[in-house]
């Protein structure tokens, strides 16, 4: 599925976190990787810059971005040198501009299917943030996009251990169409993480408790709601299983299930992959990727401050897969 992997870079160590795990993913999909730097006047320039226009000084602001360009280049031509990128195809890109927008144009222009970036780096990347780089890429990039948090180290280790050889991905599911835009790129992902043996996908629907003491007819519309999630589920996975029975150019994967009961939705997601909910006990290490849609049965809407989607990538410390689907484009 993925053919082009965009990893923006800021020159931090964190950011370069992402590169290990990109080459991974490029590795398994055979895609291109294509390092992206923004580079821009440095901010210590800001007030020099202004006062001196004020001053009507000559300011060879021109000479100051090439400069940063010629940085940027020398900085991604010496990742290239990096073990992890050996014999992938690697490009790189420079570009000039505010971090986010010229992120977003970049993996439009470059027809990337992922973005694969650090939540936290230097200058803008900063993790819980909501006016920081990552943000609003996560917010408003077409294609999807993993975003990698402190817990990202499992991911890591899939290309050194011989123990942690795979990385299963829980997919969070509100029962509409549009959650299920997180499914094809989440399968892929699990694809790429399993290095040896079938790869893991769990499934999980939230469906909030009624009140204690609830009247017969609410327990029973709360039986009619679980039943509802469970063969909904059920259907998807054989679904999901059939579709890929007929396609054995794929590497095996097994997808289950489960209904979660509980008022707090992100709270509860955010708990089922950090505990492993689903997973066998060998594999209670945890889920490696947490997998999302930002457009759920709620119809929300350029992720508004408070949706559930919202909260997760604000209170998850573990990777992040987010998907817009096409309708929310």
């Amino acid at each position: 599925m993925f053919q082009r992997i965009l990893v923006p870079l800021d020159g931090s160590t964190r950011s370069e976190q992402a590169i290990p795990v990109a080459a991974l993913i490029a590795r398994a999909s055979d895609a291109t990787l294509v390092l992206l730097r923004v580079a821009n006047v440095p901010r210590e320039y800001g007030l020099y810059l202004f006062e001196s226009y004020i001053a009507q000084s000559p300011i060879f602001i021109d000479e100051v971005l090439r400069e940063e360009t010629d940085k940027a280049r020398n900085y991604l031509d010496i990742l290239h040198q990096m073990q992890d990128l050996a014999d992938l195809q690697v490009e790189n890109l420079v570009l000039n501009g505010a971090e986010a927008p010229t992120i977003l144009d970049a993996a439009r222009d470059q027809q990337a299917d992922l973005v694969v970036m650090s939540g936290r780096g230097s200058g803008e990347f900063r993790h819980g943030t909501m006016g920081s780089v990552a943000m609003k890429v996560v917010r408003h990039s077409t294609c999807p996009v993993l975003v990698l948090r402190e817990e990202h180290t499992r991911l890591v280790s899939l290309q050194t251990s011989s123990v942690a050889n795979t990385a299963p991905i829980l997919v969070g599911l509100d029962g509409s169409t549009f959650a299920e835009a997180s499914l094809a790129p989440a399968i892929a992902l699990a694809q790429a993480f399993s290095l040896s043996g079938p790869a893991r996908l769990h499934l999980v629907q939230v469906v909030r408790p009624i009140d204690e003491g609830g009247s017969s007819e609410e327990q029973e519309a709360q039986h009619q709601r679980v039943s509802t999630a469970e063969k909904y589920l059920s259907a998807l996975t054989d679904k999901l299983g059939q579709q890929q029975e007929r396609n054995k150019a794929l590497p095996d994967i097994v997808i289950t299930w489960s209904i979660l009961q509980e008022r707090d939705v992100a709270d509860a997601l955010i708990r089922a992959a950090q505990q492993g909910t689903g997973l066998e006990h060998k594999e209670r290490g945890g889920y490696g990727v947490l997998a999302l849609a930002t457009h759920g049965r709620g119809g929300i809407q350029h992720w508004a401050v408070g949706s559930t989607t919202d909260r997760i990538i604000k209170g998850s410390t573990m990777p992040l897969l987010v998907v817009r689907p096409a309708e929310a484009h």
